[in-house]
């Protein structure tokens, strides 16, 4: 009867069919030949086109939270020439930078970041010729590296294939064109090495024809030797590209908007991130369709690779470029890179993101250096427990402070569903006390460890609590909601300098209020991008409240408001306004005071010069091409400076005796006007200006700076940003 059953159930599943692993369905099976089959081949009545492209390319660095920094932009203009054969000329007739840091990226030196078109199903005419044989190339050996296009002949040996129904319709002409969206994913791992793309295909179903592209391009299978392999787990990189085209003259599918995004993750910090984000746009696309069908088939139709330079126009014709149809950082700090964030999954060839995950999620989780811990480092782990309940993990990290010989970290089990993140956990931590700062905590990495310059005072906390988190809330948005216990200590500074001692090295660390107490946090931002003051433009709020019961009894209220704007081509403007309020029912709680005074805030004035209970900070900024002003030579080009000027205005005021109290503790004896240094009065506004060039792009400031509410002498000011 067992034997019967088993006969009847293997019938069955013959005349229903074997589930074929590669094709979701028959259907898709069809629709993927017939794509591929139109897509091997240029247009028979198309020879080329040529068009401008005006591309920007910026260096982002992303943190634990998601804030973005954009520290450096740059927007190029392009002539382009493309021809059916393959071949692709590029030739830069524009250019113009900003920048924050000395790390920078020139996008003119890569031999060529755009897609010229999405016929050949050949990955190597996407962004030109690499090291990997194409797939099905006779002349590859076993070992060499290969490449694979997911319509290419030979797909099915790695590619499954899904979807293929329609999800959008575009209005191209008065005509409504449905548009499918076919996944592609790898179903099995390559003996050899092998360049890939995962992702989705955009088909334009009426015609069989390929329209777009969105996914990663990504090596995977094969064997690397020790150093290759070790080197992948402590650094990954991913690869993400998304090419749209557009409808011309009723019969072409060409290139409109193509975005590039290079990240670089780290197993030291697997919540942090460096990318390099490219955008382009094809402008004024003009094909030429002069062929007729029988010259067509005489000429090639299968493009090929051929190798690819952009050529630069000299710099005066550069600079003279006054077309641009964005203004810097507009178009790679707007949410149409958001979507790629999606591609970011665990390469096919490493083990399931069900497994637990060795790393910090921060860098300075895992290193730091400061003037209390010394050289701190540190390990960190995240187990996911998916299997219990969808969305949940738990988070590892602890380290030594190996100055302080203090141990350090802390556990955490988080909830993450949609734009919902729930948390609970506690630990021991090292929190700053400066104000004004944006993110929170601030506190410097490595430089203070080779400069001796730690302008950060700090607490020892240890806190048990819980947390909400929603985010977005309309637009890049967040809300935030903290509760717990908390238990604030003093922490010695045990470094005395750095590699380099200056004067006297770092300076002591202030004194805290001890003890224990309740505290609730309920925290809003918009747009935390543009509110982290580097590139972005935009508006960006933040407003924040904090209550806390117990030893330490206060009130705290802060907001922040950011404003980044290019004007016209070549002026840039920036704002921002800090305000702060502290509310003691008895001692004040000497963290929670609020200290205006430094190079970062008041340049001119003394560190924390003065502060109080009441508080507000405004930097006005402007920064214009020097060339600009005074026209161009060829010693300024080089420098590519920009004269910056910024007005600081700071105020803070004492409302009772033991505001003034906590003041003079916090100055640890110091007199009411230190020799050598501006005195400021309780609740008279002070104010100092900076005015220099920013060379570099920006990177490199070198001015002078003054205060101007008071009698003051200009004084040297250099800075400079690494990153």
């Amino acid at each position: 009867m067992i034997a019967l059953r088993i006969a009847t159930l293997a019938l069955m599943m013959t005349q229903q069919g074997v589930v074929d692993p590669t094709y979701e369905s028959p259907a898709l099976r069809n629709l993927v030949a017939a794509v591929a089959e139109n897509n091997r081949h240029v247009a028979r009545t198309l020879s080329g086109y040529s068009g401008r492209v005006e591309a920007e390319a910026a260096i982002v660095r992303t943190d634990a939270d998601g804030r973005e920094r954009v520290s450096s932009l740059q927007q190029v203009a392009l002539q382009v020439v493309w021809s059916r054969d393959g071949s692709y000329s590029e030739h830069a007739i524009g250019e113009r930078a900003l920048a924050r840091g000395l790390l920078r990226f020139d996008v003119r030196k890569v031999p060529s970041f755009t897609v010229p078109a999405l016929y050949g199903n050949r990955l190597d005419l996407l962004l030109g010729p690499f090291g990997a044989r194409e797939g099905g190339d006779p002349t590859a050996g076993p070992d060499d590296p290969q490449a694979l296009h997911p319509l290419a002949e030979g797909r099915e040996r790695i590619y499954a294939y899904n979807g293929g129904t329609v999800v959008e319709r575009w209005a191209v002409s008065g005509r409504a064109i449905s548009i499918a969206r076919i996944q592609v994913t790898t179903r099995r791992v390559p003996e050899v090495r092998t360049t890939v793309f995962t992702g989705d295909l955009f088909i334009d179903v009426e015609r069989r024809q390929l329209v777009g592209l969105r996914g990663r391009i990504q090596e995977i299978g094969g064997r690397r030797g020790a150093i290759k392999e070790t080197a992948a787990t402590l650094v990954r990189e991913i690869g993400k590209l998304e090419v749209v085209t557009a409808e011309f003259d009723g019969r072409y599918w060409l290139p409109s908007i193509e975005r590039i995004e290079l990240r670089l993750t780290s197993v030291l910090a697997r919540n942090e991130a460096v990318s390099l984000r490219i955008s382009s746009r094809f402008i004024e696309l003009r094909p030429d369709s002069r062929l007729n069908a029988g010259v067509a088939d005489t000429l090639a139709s299968h493009p090929t690779a051929h190798p690819r330079r952009i050529t630069i126009a000299s710099a005066d014709s550069l600079e003279r470029y006054a077309q641009w149809r964005d203004g810097l950082g507009a178009v790679t700090a707007a949410d149409a890179f958001d979507h790629l964030a999606g591609y970011d999954a665990a390469d096919s060839d490493r083990s399931p993101s069900s497994n637990a995950t060795f790393g910090t999620r921060t860098l300075r989780e895992a290193i730091r250096y400061n003037k209390v811990e010394g050289l701190f480092t540190g390990v960190g782990g995240t187990l996911p427990l998916a299997r219990l309940v969808r969305g949940t993990s738990i988070d590892l990290n602890g380290g030594r402070g190996w100055s302080d010989a203090a141990w350090r970290g802390s556990a955490q089990l988080r909830f993450d569903s949609g734009d919902w993140r729930l948390g609970v956990g506690g630990g021991r931590s090292l929190e700053g006390t400066n104000d004004f700062m944006y993110p929170p905590n601030h506190a410097p990495l490595l430089a203070s460890a080779i400069f001796s310059r730690d302008d950060f005072d700090y607490v020892d906390r240890r806190s048990l609590g819980i947390f909400a988190e929603r985010r977005p809330l309309g637009g890049k948005s967040r809300l935030r909601a903290e509760f717990g216990r908390m238990r604030d200590a003093g922490a010695e500074q045990s470094a005395r300098a750095g590699l380099i001692r200056g004067d006297s090295g770092f300076r002591e660390n202030r004194p805290v209020t001890f003890g224990r107490f309740t505290r609730a946090v309920l925290a809003y931002e918009r747009n935390p991008d543009v509110l982290a003051e580097y590139l972005h433009p935009g508006i960006g709020v933040m407003v924040r409240g904090e209550i806390g019961r117990g030893d330490l009894d206060y009130n705290r209220f802060d907001a922040r408001l950011t404003v980044q704007r290019p004007f016209g081509r070549h002026l840039t403007v920036g704002a921002r306004v800090d305000v702060g309020a502290l509310v003691a029912r008895g001692a004040v709680p000497l963290q929670q005071v609020i200290e205006l005074g430094g190079p970062e805030q008041l340049p001119g004035f003394g560190y924390k010069a003065f502060g109080g209970d009441r508080a507000a900070l405004g930097q006005f900024s402007a920064s214009i091409p020097l060339e600009s002003l005074i026209g161009r030579a060829a010693q300024q080009r080089r420098l590519r400076a920009h004269l910056s000027t910024t007005i600081f205005v700071g105020v803070a005021s004492s409302t009772g005796p033991n505001v003034a109290s906590a003041l003079n503790t916090l100055r640890m004896g110091a007199p009411a006007c230190p020799v050598g240094a501006p005195c400021a009065a309780d609740g008279v506004p002070q104010t100092s200006i900076q005015l220099g060039l920013r060379l570099l792009d920006g990177a490199l400031f070198v001015g002078a700076k003054r205060v101007i509410s008071q009698r003051d002498r200009w004084t040297l000011a250099l800075s400079a940003g690494i990153f």
